[in-house]
């Protein structure tokens, strides 16, 4: 079943169901779908419902100010969908960790939900059974070969920094992010570069400030 409805491309025929003006409810039953279908583990399936356009639509919402359940079950289906290294590209470079990090670290998130987003950032990242925090997480992606990857990370941890300001100071004593950081200041991506090492920065003068 689940192969006959990617090949309709289903995806696109629940776009109407994940906008925001969509009943909750109808919205929810759209999650559940497509939660089942990632349910049976087939790369395609994941990699053809994000050809399809879903993700601009699932990371709106992820917005906590929304249906706090459906929230849930957005983060839940992303871990689902990051089942092989394309399916991966096209969530990190669509935004999904910018948006999953800054439901982490909004005081609105329920715990559910920021346990399930870091969850979904580990598989995004491809280690999904590791026990990592999600600094740690971000700063090895500043380290990858991919400047959009890296760029993505660059973003995240800006975000962290910016709504957790408690942190700051404690973020460059993190072996991965200090390290990572490093190597995308010396990208030659002109943006990316300048990007990290304003980030290692303000890191810096915060961490100096007694």
């Amino acid at each position: 079943i689940s192969r006959t409805l990617c090949a309709t491309r289903i995806g696109r025929k629940l776009h109407a169901l994940l906008g925001r003006e969509a009943p909750a409810q109808q919205t929810a039953l759209a999650l559940r779908l497509l939660s089942a279908i990632c349910s049976h583990r087939n790369a395609q399936f994941s990699e053809t419902l994000l050809k399809d356009g879903l993700l601009p639509q699932l990371l709106v919402l992820l917005d906590t100010t929304g249906a706090a359940e459906n929230a849930l079950r957005v983060a839940a289906l992303m871990h689902a969908l990051a089942d092989s290294r394309a399916s991966r590209f096209r969530l990190i470079h669509g935004g999904a960790l910018r948006c999953l990090t800054r439901a982490v670290v909004e005081p609105t998130s329920s715990g559910s939900l920021k346990e399930h987003c870091l969850q979904a950032a580990a598989s995004i990242a491809g280690r999904p059974d590791d026990e990592v925090s999600l600094p740690s997480l971000l700063g090895d992606l500043c380290a990858e070969k991919l400047p959009g990857t890296q760029s993505e990370a660059v973003a995240a941890l800006t975000i962290l920094a910016e709504k957790q300001p408690q942190v700051r100071g404690r973020l460059l004593s993190v072996t991965e992010v200090r390290a990572g950081l490093e190597i995308a200041a010396a990208a030659a991506d002109t943006k990316l570069a300048t990007e990290a090492a304003q980030l290692i920065e303000m890191l810096s003068r915060t961490s100096n400030q007694p």
